[in-house]
């Protein structure tokens, strides 16, 4: 990591919205706490296993 590489070793990954989960694996990878005042899933589907694709619903609104 280039903060160790510098000297620096972080003590936390901190967010004010954490979307899915790559960023605890991110910080369990380092060893390190993950603090987040939200977290919320991020589902995401190839086109053809999209329920709102399924249903008809337009890209956006």
């Amino acid at each position: 990591m280039v903060l160790q590489a510098i000297g620096a070793f972080p003590v936390a990954l901190a967010s004010l919205i954490v979307l899915g989960d790559s960023a605890a694996r991110l910080a369990e990878g380092w060893g390190i706490p993950l603090v987040a005042l939200a977290q919320q899933a991020n589902p995401l589907w190839e086109p053809a296993a999209c329920p709102l694709c399924a249903a008809g619903e337009p890209v956006s609104q």
